[in-house]
């Protein structure tokens, strides 16, 4: 469904994506390129915004969201392919509705939409890859801790001598 830049959308029921495996090949792809997407977020920053044509814009209902042609440059340095996981749909010869008539389009050559769905599951995966290190380091520091108690009976073993 294409909405032009002046309209909303609202819904009572959620909209859903098929996610059955009986219609999904998986791949082992986001296992290569896991490190350089969890850096997109180290890259990209949300920013306030408001959509240039709509006529309600006012400055206190501002949006949050992402510049597409960032997170492209940003995939681009990071050496990923910036159409490989469906995050930016990139459209050549798009005309953009501004209005009720037809006189109201405006013709880009190239136009980006951005896929939020597929762009917070990499934040997703850039938690769990966070959680992961926490859990590691606080490992680490139970094990120094133990290391250091041990320590601690020994010194006290040897001064009580």
């Amino acid at each position: 469904m294409r909405l032009n830049a002046d309209s909303k959308m609202s819904t009572n029921v959620a909209l859903a994506v098929a996610s059955d495996e009986k219609v999904k090949s998986f791949t082992e792809d986001i296992d290569t390129d896991e490190e350089k997407l969890v850096k997109l977020f180290d890259i990209i920053k949300p920013k306030s915004y408001n959509y240039k044509y709509l006529k309600s814009n006012n400055s206190d209902s501002l949006n949050i969201g992402f510049s597409a042609q960032e997170i492209e440059q940003a995939m681009i340095d990071l050496d990923i392919a910036p159409e490989k996981y469906g995050i930016l749909n990139i459209q050549y010869g798009h005309m953009l509705s501004r209005g009720n008539d037809f006189e109201d389009g405006k013709y880009y050559t190239k136009f980006y939409e951005i896929s939020y769905n597929d762009l917070f599951n990499l934040a997703l995966l850039k938690t769990h890859m966070m959680e992961k290190e926490h859990v590691e380091r606080l490992v680490a520091l139970e094990e120094k801790a133990s290391k250091l108690d041990e320590l601690e009976a020994r010194l006290s073993a040897l001064e009580n001598k």
